[in-house]
C-alpha cells in the first residue's frame, strides 16, 4: 500500500494529513517568462511520532520551452496509476522527490522534417539529504529522447538517462572526489582522477545507474495504446546489451471512455536475472548496490527505482545499504474504471520471484504476492471525495499483511 506513493505513506504510519497549495504556468510559449509554484507538506501519526514534513516544494521558471526548477518536485504520474514503476525501471513514484535543480525543455521541441522529429532534454543536479553511508552525497541526471511521428496517429519515442551518485563524505574513505573537473568527469561517464577511490579510478566516476527506453504509441477512434520498454544499465557491459533481457516491458491501452467498468488497463513484465552474466570479462551486475556509495540506489530508505528491487533492513544507525533483492521476475497488471455513478476504481495486482543478489543468493526462490483496490467516491452533494483503500501482501518475501486506508479530499481554489 505505500509503494509508488512520493513517500506520502509509510507502512507504519496509522494516520497521515496532507495538504499544499499549487500554482500552474499561465503562458504557454510566449515570450515572457512564466512562473509556476507548488508545495505538499505531511503530517503523520505511529507508534514512535508525529511529525509534519515538507514533501513537495519547488518554484520553475519557464521562458518559450525551456524550464529552470528549484526544489522537490513530484514526478509526473503516468498511465493513471496503474504501472508498477511508473513505466520506468530506475525512476519511479517510490519514494519522495529528491531536492535539487532542473533545467529541462517544457516539451518536445520540433528539429526536423516538418516537425515530425522532435527532442527532449533534462540536465539536473539532486541533493541526496536523507541518513547515508555516504553523508552529504549528490545525484546527477541528464536524459536525451527523441520522438518520431510515424503517421498522424501514432509516434515512436527512445531516448537514455543516466543517473549518477558523486562527492559527499565516506567513513572509511573520507572526502570523495567533488570539484568542477570531477564533476565534469561525472557527466562525461570517464573514470576518475588520481585521488578518486580504485573502484572510480579505473571505472567511470561515481555510481551510475542508466537506462535506454523505448516507447510506441498508437492512438484510434476508440482506444489509444502504448507499448513501452526500460532497460537498466551500471557499466559497459550493459551500455553494450549483455544484459539485454533486463528490463520493464509494459502495454498500456486506453480505451477512451472515463463511464466504462473498464477505462484504462495495464500489463508489464520485469525481469532483471541477466545482469551481464552470461560469460562476460566485467562480470555480474548488482542493480542498486554499490560498493563505495553503499546505500545504493535508494533515497529515504526506499528503491528509487521499480519497488520491486527489496531496500535490504536499515542497520543499527537507521542506514539502508543498498538492496537485498534485485534479482527477480515480476508480473503487474493494473486496471481501472467506475463502477457506478460517482464511484470509481483502481486494482493493482503483482507476483514476483525473488532470488536476492547475485553476490548474496536466497537458498530458495521467494514469491511474493501484492494487491490493492482502491474505491473514490466524489459528488457535488459532498465536500471532499471519499476513498477507501484495500491492501495485502503474501509470500515468503515480505511479512504477511493486511492493511486498509480511508481518504478524504479536498481541492479547490482558496
Amino acid at each position: 500500500m505505500d509503494a509508488n506513493t512520493q513517500g506520502l505513506v509509510r507502512n507504519q504510519d496509522n494516520a497521515g494529513l496532507t495538504f499544499g497549495i499549487n500554482s500552474d504556468f499561465s503562458k504557454h510559449n510566449s515570450n515572457q517568462v512564466d512562473f509556476a509554484f507548488g508545495s505538499t507538506f505531511y503530517g503523520f501519526s505511529s507508534s514512535e511520532k508525529t511529525k509534519l514534513e515538507i514533501n513537495e516544494l519547488f518554484a520553475s521558471a519557464q521562458y518559450k520551452k525551456i524550464r529552470l526548477t528549484a526544489g522537490s518536485k513530484h514526478e509526473l504520474l503516468r498511465y493513471g496509476g496503474l504501472s508498477s514503476s511508473n513505466g520506468n525501471i530506475i525512476y519511479s513514484g517510490n519514494t519522495r522527490p529528491m531536492p535539487g535543480i532542473s533545467l529541462e525543455t517544457a516539451t518536445y521541441i520540433p528539429l526536423f522534417f516538418e516537425g515530425k522529429l522532435s527532442f527532449y532534454a533534462s540536465f539536473d543536479e539532486y541533493f541526496l539529504n536523507d541518513d547515508r553511508f555516504v553523508d552529504d552525497a549528490q545525484m546527477h541526471h541528464k536524459s536525451l529522447f527523441f520522438r518520431i511521428e510515424t503517421s498522424e496517429k501514432s509516434n515512436l519515442t527512445v531516448g537514455v538517462e543516466d543517473y549518477a551518485i558523486w562527492a559527499g563524505t565516506s567513513p572509511e574513505l573520507g572526502k570523495l572526489p567533488s570539484g568542477f573537473d570531477d564533476f565534469l568527469r561525472v557527466v562525461g561517464g570517464l573514470s576518475g582522477s588520481g585521488d578518486a577511490p580504485d573502484g572510480d579510478f579505473i571505472n567511470a566516476l561515481g555510481n551510475h545507474i542508466g537506462a535506454y527506453r523505448v516507447a510506441y504509441q498508437q492512438n484510434y477512434e476508440k482506444t489509444a495504446w502504448e507499448i513501452y520498454w526500460s532497460h537498466p544499465f551500471e557499466d559497459t557491459s550493459g551500455r553494450e546489451l549483455n544484459n539485454v533481457e533486463d528490463g520493464l516491458y509494459g502495454l498500456f491501452i486506453d480505451f477512451k471512455n472515463p463511464e466504462s467498468i473498464l477505462s484504462h488497463l495495464l500489463f508489464e513484465f520485469t525481469y532483471t536475472r541477466d545482469q551481464s552474466g552470461k560469460g562476460q570479462i566485467h562480470g555480474f551486475d548488482d542493480y542498486f548496490n554499490n560498493s563505495i556509495y553503499r546505500s545504493g540506489y535508494t533515497f529515504f530508505g526506499r528503491s528509487i527505482g521499480s519497488p520491486f528491487f527489496t531496500p535490504a533492513e536499515k542497520d543499527e544507525n537507521g542506514i539502508t545499504k543498498g538492496v537485498s533483492n534485485n534479482s527477480f521476475i515480476a508480473y503487474h497488471t493494473g486496471f481501472g474504471g467506475k463502477l457506478a455513478n460517482n464511484l470509481q476504481y483502481k486494482t493493482l495486482l503483482s507476483y514476483s520471484i525473488n532470488d536476492g543478489t547475485k553476490g548474496s543468493p536466497f537458498p530458495n526462490s521467494k514469491n511474493q504476492f501484492s494487491g490493492l483496490v482502491d474505491l473514490n467516491y466524489a459528488t457535488s452533494k459532498l465536500p471532499f471525495s471519499i476513498s477507501l483503500g484495500l491492501g495485502v501482501d503474501g509470500g515468503s518475501l515480505l511479512d504477511d499483511s493486511f492493511g486498509m486506508y480511508i481518504k478524504l479530499l479536498k481541492m479547490g481554489i482558496f
